[in-house]
């Protein structure tokens, strides 16, 4: 799930570092404004649907739930990005960050819910430690790779990396899938 983890990250931040220049260059009257806006959406859409989406994740007993929403919201949001291929105006703009923060917003849960089940109790901190230390490596050399791409190749072989890139990072859950645990049976009268 780390390995996963760096590789989602590192797609991430090759985008985001020149996000602002892609809306300048390519959003009808993009400017400050319209980055700052989308920012703002991006943000509260991921906060807002991230409790309802772990509330939902929690109700249902076992972990094949929380995988197959990690799997899909990962998958999904990576998927999103590629319509910015097309994206002209600041509307646009806004309903891809809705529906990629959106999806993200179920990635997020039930990746840490999986992840802490699956941590020895005495390595938690170590583990959590590591991870964040190297997804943020992971992002530092995608933001630096970022620019570097979008320079020499343009920002549609950026995007499609980006989503490619986020796709691969989805299916390397998939080898997890036989870890997962079953619901518990409940005895008979216990609702």
């Amino acid at each position: 799930m780390i390995f996963s983890g760096m590789v989602w990250r590192l797609s991430i931040e090759l985008f985001i570092p020149v996000m602002a220049l892609f809306v300048v260059s390519r959003i009808e009257g993009g400017g400050p404004v319209v980055v700052g806006i989308s920012a703002m959406i991006a943000l509260l859409t991921k906060s807002l649907f991230q409790i309802p989406a772990a509330a939902i994740a929690d109700k249902i007993d076992g972990e094949f739930d929380d995988f197959w929403m990690m799997f899909l919201s990962a998958l999904l949001s990576s998927l999103f990005p590629l319509l910015l291929l097309y994206v002209e105006t600041p509307t646009g703009l806004y309903a891809v960050q809705f529906a990629t923060s959106a999806s993200l917003a179920f990635s997020y849960p039930t990746f840490m819910a999986i992840m802490t089940r699956h941590i020895p109790p005495k390595k938690v901190g170590t583990i959590w430690g590591t991870y964040f230390t190297l997804t943020d490596v992971a992002g530092a050399i995608g933001a630096a790779l970022g620019g570097l791409i979008a320079v020499t190749y343009g920002f549609d072989t950026l995007i499609m990396l980006v989503s490619g890139i986020g796709v691969a990072s989805a299916f390397l859950y998939i080898p997890i899938y036989h870890f997962m645990k079953h619901a518990k049976k409940r005895a008979p009268g216990r609702g």
